[in-house]
């Protein structure tokens, strides 16, 4: 059953939950790699509103696990663990983002995650999607 409430209630972090430490150690951990041109994410959209209303099994169960890896995203911000923060950026878009979104990703996007982790080597900790749909 549907609460109507598909998106969620956002809030800021205060200083507890991200601490100003936070924000260099981010600011000294990402690299920017482009990925394309905006795309029109309205299809996506009416997919995830879909996939959330009809409760599909798989979906379903992707979302719950990214509910999980968020509260795991959030502990990280407050000891500041870059590292496990990667990983689990990495493991939500790999795993439940795809899941409930199959085009959150195509041949270009992963073309591109493949060659930022040769290039950085053990020095690559994650891959972060800052828009919704590959470009």
């Amino acid at each position: 059953l549907s609460r109507g409430c598909l998106l969620p209630v956002h809030r800021q972090l205060d200083e507890t939950e991200a601490p100003a430490a936070l924000m260099q150690a981010l600011q000294e951990s990402l690299v920017l790699v482009h990925g394309g041109m905006a795309q029109n994410v309205g299809p996506v959209l009416e997919m995830v509103t879909e996939k959330y209303l009809l409760r599909e099994a798989d979906e379903w169960k992707a979302r719950q696990e990214a509910l999980g890896i968020l509260d795991e995203i959030l502990e990280c911000l407050k000891t500041n663990d870059i590292r496990r923060l990667a990983e689990l950026t990495t493991h939500n878009f790999m795993g439940p983002i795809q899941t409930i979104i199959p085009w959150a990703s195509n041949v270009f996007t992963e073309t591109l995650i493949e060659r930022t982790q040769e290039r950085f080597g053990d020095d690559f900790w994650g891959f972060w999607m800052l828009g919704g749909c590959s470009g």
